[in-house]
C-alpha cells in the first residue's frame, strides 16, 4: 500500500472488517478508514475473522488470502454461511484461476497487493453502494422469465420447478441480467458492477460465469438459451419464444 492520505472525508458510516496477518497493513487500513469516518475491526487469522463477523455483523470484510490457520478462500466460504456483506479479497498472488476461484467461494472484488488507496477506497465506495442497492426492497420480489423463476427474497432460482443451485457469483450476474432482461447489459457495466472497474481480468472471468451459468440454467434443458450474447458488445437474458438472433 502506498502513502497514507492525511486529509479525512465524510464518506457514510460503514464498519470495515480487515483481516490480514501482517500488522503493517492491518495499521496502515486502519488509519487509513477511521480517517474517512469509517468504523473498523480488526482480525489477525482466520478464526478471529469468522468470530468478529458472527459477533459484530461488519458492513464490508477486507480478506486476505494467505492467512497463518485458514486460508482466505476457506475463511470467505465460511463467512458465506451466514453473512452476505461485501468480501474483497486482498492477495499478492495475480493468477487468474486464483482470482476467479475466490469469487466462486462468494468473494465480491478481488485486488492484488500492492495496491494504491485511493483504488482500494474506490472498489469499497462501489461494494458498499451495490449493496445498499440490493437491500433496497427490489423492482420485482419473484421474476418469471419463461421457465426460470428468480425468488429475490428466499435467493431461490428455479427452472421449470427444479432448483439450481447457485454460487453467489452465478446469482448476481444472473439477477444483473433478470433486472435488465431483453437489454443487452455491456460488459463494462458488468465489470463496473462486480469489480469497480473493467480489465483483462475481469472481462475473462466474466465471460467464465457466463459459461458456468449457462451450463446450469440448461442442463436439463439443453435446447432452451436464456443468456445471449451480442459479440463484442455484452449479454442479454430473455425467454427462449422470445424472437432474438442470438450471435453466439
Amino acid at each position: 500500500m502506498r502513502d497514507v492520505t492525511t486529509q479525512p472525508t465524510h464518506d457514510d458510516s460503514a464498519t470495515i472488517l480487515v483481516v490480514d496477518d501482517e500488522p503493517l497493513y492491518r495499521q496502515l487500513l486502519e488509519l487509513n478508514f477511521t480517517l474517512r469516518n469509517y468504523a473498523v475491526l480488526l482480525a489477525e487469522n482466520g478464526v478471529a475473522a469468522l468470530t468478529q463477523a458472527a459477533l459484530h455483523h461488519p458492513d464490508l470484510i477486507l480478506l486476505d488470502v494467505m492467512l497463518p490457520d485458514i486460508n482466505g478462500f476457506e475463511v470467505c466460504r465460511r463467512l458465506r454461511v451466514f453473512t452476505d456483506v461485501p468480501i474483497i479479497m486482498l492477495t499478492a498472488r495475480r493468477e487468474e484461476r486464483d482470482r476467479v476461484y475466490g469469487l466462486d467461494v462468494g468473494a465480491d472484488d478481488y485486488i492484488t497487493k500492492p495496491f494504491g488507496v485511493e483504488e482500494l477506497l474506490a472498489r469499497v465506495r462501489a461494494n458498499l453502494r451495490r449493496m445498499r442497492i440490493s437491500t433496497n426492497p427490489p423492482k420485482e420480489s419473484v421474476q418469471v422469465i419463461g421457465d426460470l423463476v428468480i425468488d429475490r427474497v428466499r435467493r431461490h432460482v428455479s427452472m421449470a420447478q427444479e432448483e439450481i443451485i447457485l454460487t453467489q457469483t452465478e446469482y448476481r450476474l444472473l439477477d444483473e441480467l433478470a433486472r435488465n432482461a431483453g437489454f443487452v447489459v455491456s460488459m463494462s457495466t458488468l465489470a463496473e458492477v462486480f469489480w469497480g472497474s473493467q480489465d483483462a481480468d475481469s472481462e475473462r472471468a466474466i465471460r467464465q460465469a457466463v459459461y458456468r451459468l449457462r451450463q446450469k440454467l440448461e442442463r436439463n434443458h439443453p435446447s432452451q438459451r436464456y443468456i445471449h450474447t451480442r459479440s463484442g458488445i455484452g449479454y442479454f437474458l430473455a425467454a427462449p419464444d422470445k424472437a432474438y438472433s442470438d450471435t453466439n
